[in-house]
C-alpha cells in the first residue's frame, strides 16, 4: 500500500473509534496491530493525539479534508488550540479559504487568524490614529490577532484604541493620515485630562482655522494654551508619588528666542490665570 492512512491523523482516529472493542481495546494494542498491517512504526501517543485533534470543531477539522493533517501539522494544530482556545480557532476556520493551500499553510493561516493574512498590512503604520482604522476596518476575531499581524506588540494595538477613543473628533481632524504620534498623542490625553474635553475641542476647532496647516507641536502648543512663537509646551506625568495624581506642564524655549526671559514671563502670569497656579 503506497499510501499509509495512519499517516493522516483525522484518519487513524476514524480507525481506531472503527477497531475498539473488536480489534482492540487500548492504544498499545491497536498501535502494535497498525504498525504490521501498514508496515509502518505507530507509537499509541500518535493515537491520543489524532482522536485529540478529531474533537476538535468541525470547522477546523473540515479544512484538512482534502489535504490531510500529518503527524507535525496535528501536533502544531493542538498547539495552537490550547493556546488560542477552540472558539476563537473555530471563527477563524470559518473565514479562510483553503483553495490552493495545503495542510501547512492551513495551520499558518489559523495561527495568523485566518483571512487575515491574505491581507498585507500596509507599510509605515505608525501612528496611533492609523493603527486603530486599520484595526477597525479589519473586522479581526482578536486584538492579539491584529497586532500579530500589523507587526506591532498587543500593548501597543491597545493604547491606540484608547487613543482613538479618547481623542474628540476635533482634535483627529487635526491630524490626517498617520501624522498624529504616540508621544504627542499621549500629551494631548493628558492635556484632556488637565484641561477638559471641551475646552481642548475648542483649541482644537481654533486651530483648525489657522491659513496654513499648523505642525503637530504647533497643534500642541494650542491645545496647551501656549501659543508664543520660540515655545514647545511638553505634558508628563508627575514624578514619584504623584504621577497617579498630578500632571506637569512643561515649556521649552529655545535659545535662539532673544525674548525668552519675556515670554517665560508672560507664560507664568498666563498659567497662573489659567490653571490657577500659585
Amino acid at each position: 500500500m503506497t499510501e499509509k492512512v495512519v499517516d493522516d491523523a483525522l484518519r487513524l482516529a476514524v480507525i481506531f473509534k472503527a477497531g475498539v472493542g473488536t480489534q482492540w481495546r487500548t492504544y498499545r494494542q491497536a498501535a502494535e496491530k497498525l504498525s504490521r498491517l501498514f508496515e509502518t512504526n505507530l507509537a499509541p501517543p500518535r493515537i491520543a493525539e489524532a482522536l485529540a485533534v478529531s474533537r476538535l470543531p468541525r470547522e477546523v477539522t473540515g479544512l484538512f479534508a482534502g489535504p490531510g493533517l500529518s503527524t507535525g501539522n496535528a501536533r502544531a494544530l493542538l498547539r495552537l488550540a490550547s493556546q488560542r482556545g477552540e472558539s476563537v480557532l473555530a471563527a477563524s476556520a470559518a473565514t479562510i479559504d483553503t483553495t490552493g493551500m495545503d495542510a501547512k499553510g492551513i495551520v499558518r493561516a489559523l495561527r495568523s487568524g485566518g483571512e487575515v493574512r491574505s491581507r498585507a498590512a500596509p507599510p509605515g503604520l505608525k501612528g496611533p490614529l492609523a493603527i486603530a482604522a486599520y484595526y477597525m476596518r479589519g473586522a479581526f476575531p482578536s486584538q492579539r490577532v491584529a497586532a500579530v499581524h500589523m507587526g506591532i506588540p498587543q500593548s501597543r494595538l491597545s493604547e491606540a484604541l484608547t487613543i482613538e477613543k479618547v481623542l474628540p473628533a476635533e482634535v483627529k481632524m487635526l491630524f490626517p493620515g498617520d501624522d498624529l504620534t504616540f508621544a504627542a498623542a499621549k500629551q494631548i490625553v493628558r492635556l484632556i485630562a488637565l484641561q477638559g474635553a471641551k475646552n481642548v475641542r475648542a483649541l482644537a476647532a481654533e486651530a483648525a482655522c489657522s491659513p496654513r496647516r499648523p505642525s503637530p507641536q504647533l497643534i500642541l502648543n494650542r491645545l496647551a494654551g501656549v501659543d508664543i512663537p520660540g515655545v514647545d509646551a511638553r505634558v508628563r506625568k508627575a514624578p514619584g508619588k504623584n504621577a497617579k495624581r498630578r500632571l506637569v506642564v512643561e515649556l521649552h524655549l529655545h535659545e535662539s528666542d532673544a525674548n525668552s526671559v519675556a515670554a517665560l514671563e508672560f507664560m507664568i502670569e498666563m498659567l497662573k490665570t489659567r490653571f490657577g497656579m500659585e
